[in-house]
């Protein structure tokens, strides 16, 4: 009897001890799980921030296509846009020497008079290429800085600017009617041209962050 007595109160006390193994086993697994939890949350907060930072960092300007671009500038200037006529892929090619190898699109238009010398260009540059386009309209510009025929063509072209968002390149040659400056000289058409141009690269890039 005493070793009947023994002998069941081994097996109680063993079975008590895995018991107790087991509870501490399944407190360890609770834990590991939470942690592994709060790892995995944390994990995917951080990936959010990372995404986000992401995409404010690199993708500050949206695609957007080049007749919102021309109506954001034409809604700002009005009857001052003067550009008329469209240029297609060749002669963008033979005036700026921007090839269809250069760009996924473009937008090209200037006025259909020579007398006139208003112009604005948009290029949405492929991978690679926002420099080369870049050098192109720098190129372009100053050729007519210097070979303008008429005294209001000298200061338009000098007014002009060239602005890059991200890999859309833009020219703005702009001013339209410039008579109510004339009279006061040539600097004050050339302010007045940059203000002009200033309204236009300010519609392009809230058209392109919106």
């Amino acid at each position: 009897m005493k070793k009947l007595a023994v002998l069941m109160l081994a097996m109680v006390m063993s079975v008590s001890v895995v018991a107790c193994g087991g509870n501490d086993t399944n407190d360890n697994n609770g834990t590991s799980a939470g942690t592994e939890s709060g790892t995995n949350e944390d994990a995917a907060q951080g990936g959010s921030t990372e995404n986000d930072n992401g995409a404010e960092d690199g993708s500050v300007f949206g695609d957007v296509s080049m007749a919102d671009l021309k109506a954001a500038v034409t809604d700002i200037l009005g009857e001052n846009y003067w550009p008329a006529m469209a240029l297609d892929a060749q002669m963008l090619s033979d005036m700026c020497g921007i090839t269809e190898d250069m760009y996924d699109d473009f937008l090209a238009e200037m006025p259909m008079m020579s007398a006139h010398i208003d112009t604005m260009i948009i290029v949405k540059a492929k991978e690679g290429q926002v420099e080369a386009v870049e050098e192109a309209l720098n190129t372009y510009r100053d050729s007519l800085v210097e070979n303008s025929l008429y005294p209001s063509h000298v200061a338009k072209s000098q007014a002009s600017r060239i602005e890059v968002f991200d890999n859309y390149v833009c020219f703005v040659l702009l001013g339209g009617d410039t008579t109510s400056v004339e009279e006061q000289g040539e600097e004050a058409v050339i302010t007045y041209c940059q203000e002009e141009n200033e309204k236009a690269i300010d519609a392009i890039r809230t058209a392109l962050t919106e």
